[in-house]
């Protein structure tokens, strides 16, 4: 009898442990426009054709999505675990003679991409409305960046893509902001967030972000 009583305890244990667990836990998905201030930042007139052309920028706007694992921690505030990928992407053009040979570029779209793994806090700025949060946390980030070189002296057209695993792209930073959300139904939660991030191995300001969200909670 006592063994079962001890069973039956645990059983009860666990199961409400693994209840309370999944009220406090919540995943959130959000799509949203990112302006990246370092995809704008080359110098490609450093080297004017025909001598050498830089085909390098992308475009300053660009699109953002990411999800977020949440832990509610205590009344008021969440740990959070996230990924984000932020894209900016320009169509580039050139035409030119390049060492007797006719080289042509067409509307070809050249991308950066950054990818956010994010450890954060995130907390409600008054008690009485917790629709209104502040975040912060850390972040490492690692890149993908496309670019075009032309060096006619080199006789040489260099198409790549750099990254973490060929070029050490991975830098770490911080970030923070504010959010605002609504409970739509017992489950269901949607809202908007505006985030910045800053990379300190870099010492500047990498992206500014606003993305809608929808999150549930189990």
């Amino acid at each position: 009898m006592k063994r079962i009583l001890l069973l039956l305890v645990i059983v009860f244990s666990v199961e409400f442990v693994r209840a309370q667990a999944q009220s406090r836990v919540s995943l959130e998905a959000n799509f949203g426009l990112n302006a990246n201030f370092f995809v704008g930042s080359y110098d490609e007139d450093y080297s004017p054709a025909p001598v050498k052309t830089y085909l390098y920028k992308k475009n300053l706007l660009g699109t953002i999505s990411g999800l977020e694992l949440k832990y509610r921690y205590g009344r008021n505030a969440n740990l959070f675990l996230a990924y984000a990928r932020s894209t900016n992407k320009r169509a580039r053009n050139f035409e030119g003679d390049f060492n007797g040979v006719n080289v042509y570029i067409t509307d070809f779209n050249i991308r950066h991409n950054d990818d956010f793994f994010i450890l954060g806090y995130e907390r409600n700025f008054i008690k009485a409305k917790p629709a209104f949060r502040y975040h912060f946390g850390v972040t490492i980030m690692t890149s993908q960046q496309q670019e075009i070189t032309l060096e006619n002296y080199a006789n040489e057209i260099n198409i790549q893509e750099r990254n973490s695993r060929n070029s050490g792209l991975m830098e770490g930073g911080v970030f923070g902001g504010f959010s605002y959300t609504k409970q739509i139904e017992k489950r269901f939660e949607l809202g908007i967030k505006a985030r910045v991030y800053y990379m300190v191995s870099l010492g500047s300001f990498e992206a500014v972000t606003l993305t809608p969200s929808v999150a549930y909670k189990f």
